[in-house]
């Protein structure tokens, strides 16, 4: 295990954990939305799991609003869906990203926003089953979830697993990425009010199971 921590300018603390194995145990129920490790990958996949923390200093009211859209996406990475289906924030409905190779959907599977304005929103890899090949699987579920700790400070974290064929994409650097953006985000905006941690925490590591 490598631990490395930096000081940054950035108003975000994150605490980040990435586990990839080589092999899963046969004896598991398959991996799902609701099952991570222990869990059984198809054969020729490998099982992955990564989590990622931000301490952003705004109200979780202002987080919730500004963060917690399945089809307004760009302050994750930049651009909003190139097409959507279905009602936004309803589970069923899938975002649809186009590239010059390929185009990449996700499917919303739950959807919760408390009194408190606290959320949660899961999200995994979706083929349509018309064109899937046979016995396809999603490669990787996500959810995102935020609560407030103060008045002024909000939690933000990104989960993810699954079972992965081949190179695995940097989920956590993505996810990093992703939430440097919300800072920006909400400071673009005038919601980050309050004092967060600018220190910069990650680790990663590798086992066969």
């Amino acid at each position: 295990m490598k631990f490395t921590s930096n000081i940054t300018g950035l108003i975000l603390a994150f605490a980040t954990l990435g586990v990839v194995s080589t092999t899963v145990p046969t004896k598991e129920r398959a991996c799902s939305a609701t099952r991570s490790y222990p869990c059984a990958c198809p054969t020729g996949k490998n099982y992955f799991e990564t989590a990622t923390l931000a301490i952003i200093g705004s109200k979780i009211a202002d987080s919730e609003a500004f963060l917690n859209s399945f089809f307004d996406t760009a302050w994750y990475g930049g651009s909003n869906p190139d097409s959507t289906k279905g009602p936004n924030n309803k589970p069923g409905s899938i975002r649809t990203f186009k590239s010059p190779t390929s185009n990449f959907s996700e499917l919303l599977t739950k959807y919760t926003v408390r009194r408190d304005r606290s959320f949660l929103q899961s999200y995994q890899e979706y083929e349509d089953p018309k064109t899937a090949p046979k016995g396809w699987t999603p490669g990787f579920y996500v959810t995102m979830e935020g609560r407030g700790l103060f008045q002024n400070e909000t939690e933000i974290s990104l989960r993810a697993h699954g079972c992965w064929a081949g190179s695995l994409p940097d989920l956590t650097a993505s996810h990093e990425e992703g939430l440097r953006g919300a800072v920006a985000f909400l400071k673009a905006k005038g919601k980050v009010v309050g004092k967060t941690p600018s220190n910069f925490i990650s680790a990663d590591t590798a086992f066969g199971i």
